[in-house]
């Protein structure tokens, strides 16, 4: 007990040295790597048929790469957008794996939501305290159109009031579909979180290596 006493009391007067250096190294990384990190973060989204999925990741400030991958044959393809994948521009590009409130206001931009499942679906807008806000029922083959903003989260939920989808809207005119596809968004209010990288039949896990897909 004594050793380790006098151990603890020897290194304090270290560790308070040390600390007001720090501080400033950690105040000034955030400018040193704003927009220098990229590929950082990868979520991938399933395809019905349980073996290709799709991701995007960050190749730059404003700029994205979108790779399609066959975890049954190994092959990788990549593109500067989802129509050249050969996949529909659903707006996927947005979806938010986990629903959370809205953090910031960018200007104002165009949204427009398309309902092609059976039944009605209602939309919400997820406000700063991640309070929804409803801004009513969308019918069966419908769609609701209306001014937001860029940064807005949104909620689309069934007649149960289970998310469908959960996106950020962004610059310019975004066009989204429902249509009961795809990995619907967790609540963390309501649903304990799995691990997305398991494809829909849990057959296949995604890994990467050297900026690789593997599973």
């Amino acid at each position: 007990m004594y050793y380790t006493h006098l151990l603890v009391s020897l290194a304090l007067p270290v560790l308070a040295a040390a600390a007001p250096l720090d501080y400033p190294e950690a105040r000034a990384l955030a400018s040193r790597t704003e927009n220098t990190i990229f590929r950082a973060e990868v979520r991938p989204h399933w395809l019905e048929d349980g073996h290709q999925f799709w991701y995007s990741v960050s190749t730059g400030p404003e700029s994205k790469e979108f790779v399609l991958v066959d975890s049954v044959t190994g092959t990788v393809q990549r593109a500067a957008t989802l129509e050249k994948l050969g996949l529909p521009p659903n707006g996927r590009e947005v979806d938010m794996p986990v629903i959370r409130g809205t953090r910031s206001t960018g200007p104002k931009c165009h949204l427009r939501v398309l309902n092609q499942t059976k039944e009605p679906v209602e939309l919400f807008w997820s406000d700063f305290d991640g309070q929804r806000r409803s801004y009513g029922r969308i019918q069966a083959g419908d769609a609701r159109e209306l001014e937001t903003f860029a940064g807005h989260v949104w909620v689309v939920v069934n007649a149960l009031g289970k998310p469908l989808r959960a996106f950020e809207a962004r610059e310019g005119t975004l066009e989204v579909t429902v249509d009961g596809t795809g990995e619907p968004p967790k609540d963390p209010r309501t649903e304990k979180r799995e691990d997305p990288r398991l494809s829909p039949d849990k057959k296949w896990r995604v890994e990467f290596r050297d900026d690789q897909p593997t599973s």
